[in-house]
């Protein structure tokens, strides 16, 4: 396997935060930068440089297992004829574009659902949930949805709208002599 060289730049390093004064005459403390972050507190340091070295080294296992299936179809292909390697690719290519056709479809689905829930009054953000993979499948969800919405807001609504309990009788009126007077 060749030997890679990775190239490094060091961070640079900002002025520390200076206090600003406000019109009112007030200083304030800006913000420190993420740098000034780090330097502060060697454990942020500590766990900064591990999420670092953790996120390079998954980097390059996927770039290195890449790079290898890579030789290992390149080796496939060698030892294909040129009839053979033609039908290979050809296929390799349809399998490219079913799979970005469905992901179009699945978009435009998705897209198409946001419409329709637009249209209904309710929010689109819910379309990543309700997209099936049929437009009628699609169709079945947003009204099982749009009935089970419904009847959650018009079941919080009579429940507001019902109010609580009715208030109790004062107690006030058995202790306060007073009130006991004109009673008896």
């Amino acid at each position: 396997m060749d030997e890679t060289t990775v190239t490094t730049t060091e961070p640079t390093v900002t002025e520390p935060a200076q206090p600003s004064v406000s019109d009112s005459g007030t200083t304030t403390q800006a913000t420190p930068s993420f740098d000034e972050l780090l330097n502060s507190n060697k454990e942020y340091q500590s766990e900064f440089d591990r999420r670092v070295s953790q996120a390079i080294g998954t980097a390059q296992q996927k770039w290195e297992q890449s790079r290898l299936d890579e030789l290992d179809e390149a080796k496939k292909l060698e030892k294909m004829t040129q009839a053979q390697r033609d039908s290979y690719l050809l296929q390799k290519d349809r399998e490219k574009l079913e799979k970005d056709k469905a992901a179009f479809a699945a978009e435009q689905m998705k897209t198409a659902c946001g419409k329709e829930l637009l249209k209904r009054g309710l929010d689109p953000s819910f379309a990543e949930y309700l997209t099936a993979g049929t437009a009628e499948q699609t169709n079945e969800r947003l009204n099982r949805f749009e009935e089970a919405f419904r009847a959650a807001v018009d079941s919080a609504t009579n429940d507001k709208m019902r109010g609580g309990k009715p208030p109790k009788e004062p107690e006030t009126e058995k202790a306060d002599p007073f009130m006991q007077g004109f009673k008896g």
